[in-house]
């Protein structure tokens, strides 16, 4: 369903930020600190409870059979529930620190968790606001191409990564 989006959705979100302290917290360089303590723990409980009882779904059939042979709940609409002992767990054995290699060796290996700041575009969104209408719709490959050339000029982008989903694509990948 495409929906136009209320103007001023977003509002309340500045709000939040503009009243944040945004101040460098002394944990290191260039660390910022939005959220309190007590605000990530609120949002982390959230989160498991979403990722338990609303779960998440996956297209690719090859990733629901992976999760189903872990022993997680795998629905026929292709609905993946993470229980939160599963999350805690996997939490727990996550690295504090990797590295991420460009492709193109000119530019920097980034080392995450070293407390500096980057910045990087997107998360591989489904939906996109066009900007000309105001309202959500899926992305083209018109709208990826647009997406990469923006990102590549932008200096204060450190890193990439997808972009959108390119849903012209999606029916060669669903199963």
């Amino acid at each position: 369903m495409i929906e136009k989006v209320p103007k001023g959705f977003l509002n309340p979100l500045f709000k939040i930020v503009k009243e944040k302290d945004m101040t460098l917290t002394g944990k290191g360089k260039g660390f910022l600190e939005f959220l309190s303590q007590d605000e990530l723990r609120r949002i982390h409980h959230v989160t498991l409870d979403i990722l338990e009882n609303k779960g998440i779904k996956f297209s690719l059939l090859q990733a629901r059979q992976i999760f189903q042979d872990a022993g997680l709940k795998v629905d026929k609409e292709g609905m993946v529930y993470f229980p939160p002992h599963v999350v805690e767990d996997a939490t727990k054995k996550a690295p504090s620190r990797f590295t991420r290699y460009p492709l193109d060796p000119s530019y920097g290996k980034i080392d995450m968790g070293d407390d500096k700041l980057y910045f990087m575009p997107g998360s591989t969104p489904i939906y996109l606001l066009d900007f000309e209408t105001g309202k959500r719709r899926v992305s083209t490959k018109k709208d990826i191409a647009q997406y990469a050339r923006l990102t590549d000029a932008l200096d204060h982008f450190q890193m990439g990564n997808g972009g959108f989903w390119i849903n012209q694509l999606r029916k060669h990948y669903n199963a």
